[in-house]
């Protein structure tokens, strides 16, 4: 039922599904809420659980993580013990894939000490779809921040057709913080409004000694964000049909291809057009989303990334 929870739950491995009674209804998941009452995460996955542990049309707020552990152990044990992933932590160990699916939540007003604010993911392939994720505050990554282990490919969070707006990073990765060689999939994101001192929407420091090992950043709006669009400071990542605008410098460190890039970056199929911004929600939760005309493989298309088309409909 509606309500608000105050807890924080672990899934302890369990192959279970917790959900509101519609997730389907923003304001159902709004008004089913899990409140950490920044008591530590809201919710943990740390027992090797699979896409079938499933967390649906929740919301999530008032996390805290603040220990003073490292978000870099590779054997991290107890978890009130590692500052990062204030909503929602995820992190096993090196032998251990924990990989849950986590869609149509609403992540808002957490905390962590050090990286991911609303989200952390290490170790395994979780699947982070259909969220907002919003007003989230850490020093690096506060909206979503993934890492990993150097060399293992295994390890593959997919990243799609999220709203990461908001957030705010005192250093770096206002929207997403990538580090070392999590070769994340980050697709059909609107990536906007957040801030950062660098890498306002996208921090990317990848590791430069495994270089097959990469994140995919595509069909993504990277808009009006503070502190630039992508940032990278190593690795090698491929970012391609994506729209870069209103962010200062909207690629820093990196290239893309087939994009709409307000500061007319050099890149196959790249263009720089007024992709026509317009405002799809309320106040509450304005995301700025747009098109654009693009030339890609196939030819001159007009992008609509698919989640712009579930948001809206036809608008025109």
């Amino acid at each position: 039922d509606d309500g608000t929870y105050l807890e924080n739950i672990n899934f302890k491995g369990k192959a279970i599904t917790v959900q509101s009674l519609d997730s389907d209804d923003p304001d159902v998941v709004e008004q089913t809420i899990i409140d950490g009452s920044s008591a530590g995460h809201v919710v943990t996955f740390q027992s090797g659980e699979g896409l079938d542990t499933v967390l649906r049309g929740m919301t999530i707020q008032n996390g805290l993580a603040s220990g003073f552990g490292s978000c870099d152990s590779d054997n991290p044990g107890n978890p009130d013990n590692v500052p990062c992933g204030g909503g929602i932590y995820c992190f096993t160990d090196t032998n251990t894939f924990t990989s849950p699916t986590i869609e149509k939540c609403l992540i808002r007003d957490n905390h962590a000490n050090t990286r991911g604010g609303g989200v952390f993911i290490k170790f395994g392939a979780a699947r982070l779809a259909y969220n907002t994720i919003a007003n989230n505050p850490a020093p690096n990554g506060a909206g979503v921040s993934t890492s990993d282990i150097s060399g293992n490919t295994q390890h593959n969070p997919l990243i799609e057709n999220n709203h990461i707006v908001s957030n705010t990073a005192t250093g770096s990765g206002g929207g997403l913080y990538l580090t070392r060689s999590a070769a994340a999939t980050v697709r059909s994101n609107v990536i906007a409004a957040n801030t950062a001192f660098s890498g306002g929407g996208i921090l990317i420091v990848g590791d430069t000694s495994i270089s097959p090992i990469v994140s995919q950043i595509k069909y993504c709006t990277i808009a009006n964000n503070t502190g630039g669009g992508i940032r990278r400071t190593s690795g090698s990542p491929v970012v391609t049909s994506c729209i870069l605008w209103g962010n200062g410098d909207d690629l820093d460190g990196t290239t893309a291809t087939y994009s709409d890039i307000e500061d007319g970056d050099a890149g196959t199929g790249n263009i720089s057009a007024d992709p026509l911004f317009v405002d799809l929600l309320n106040a509450d939760r304005e995301i700025f989303v747009g098109r654009a005309l693009v030339v890609g493989e196939r030819g001159a298309v007009d992008i609509v990334p698919r989640h712009l088309v579930e948001l809206a409909g036809d608008f025109g």
